[in-house]
């Protein structure tokens, strides 16, 4: 894996506009790129690894109403036709009346490439997060890897995948019309909402507003609701495929895509 390095596994470029000080140079957050390996299926894994100082945060990619998601944006990768994150099970905080899921510390985020074709990869993408403690401060780090064709696994990355998400497929979602966009309550049944301790929804369209998710029970099911508002402040149609329940327990997080009708 041939990387331009500085100070770690990639090349990194900070942009705090909003900062008094350097993420980097005050050891707050290092962020490097590991080394992965090709899968029998073709696929290859990498990682990112972003370590952070005592006392600062990062989040998930539904951090809640208080925190920043984490993009991955592609510059200029050759021979990679998607990437997947695979993201490991976060933690939920209660910070000043507002909840926020995300890491502290240390976190892997796992990617699975998808090759074009034969040969090596070579990896060019822009992550953004936010890093927080009493301030929350933009954090740009630019990836730039040449990814070799090795098949021995590294333990870090397969130690975050296996805490990454469980597929789940047993619920259902009832969707009301409210005077500025949509009620979605989705339904579990007694089988998966044992021991559940958050919840939330997602959906593909970032630009619409999803609350914070609301836990019930009807009798023994679990009905996880949120209210979806637009932009346009009116009700409109949703796709069903498109989202996402994610339960969170004491073992993991499972998830449904797609919530069809009842």
């Amino acid at each position: 894996m041939k990387q331009i390095i500085i100070p770690a596994f990639s090349l990194l470029v900070v942009t705090s506009p909003a900062a008094a000080f350097n993420l980097l140079d005050d050891g707050i957050v290092n962020v490097s790129l590991l080394e992965g390996w090709a899968q029998h299926n073709g696929q290859h894994m990498a990682g990112i690894k972003v370590e952070l100082a005592e006392g600062w945060h990062t989040y998930w990619r539904s951090p809640g109403e208080a925190g920043i998601p984490p993009r991955l944006s592609i510059n200029a990768s050759s021979n990679i036709e998607a990437i997947k994150i695979h993201w490991p099970k976060p933690e939920v905080y209660d910070s000043n009346g507002l909840r926020y899921v995300g890491y502290e510390n240390e976190v892997i985020f796992p990617l699975e490439l998808t090759p074009q074709g034969e040969g090596d990869l070579s990896l060019d993408a822009f992550l953004d997060i936010g890093v927080c403690a009493e301030i929350c401060v933009p954090f740009r780090a630019h990836l730039i890897s040449e990814m070799e064709h090795k098949t021995k696994p590294n333990i870090e990355i397969k130690s975050y995948l296996a805490k990454s998400s469980t597929s789940i497929e047993d619920v259902h979602c009832d969707i009301t019309p409210i005077a500025d966009g949509l009620t979605v309550a989705a339904q579990f049944p007694a089988t998966s909402s044992h021991d559940v301790e958050h919840a939330v929804l997602e959906y593909a369209d970032k630009s619409i507003w999803i609350s914070q998710s609301n836990i019930s029970h009807d009798g023994q099911n679990l009905i996880v609701t949120s209210d979806f508002v637009p932009e346009s402040l009116q009700p409109i149609a949703l796709s069903r495929s498109d989202i996402t329940v994610s339960l969170f327990k004491r073992d993991g997080v499972y998830e449904a895509q797609g919530c069809p009708r009842g």
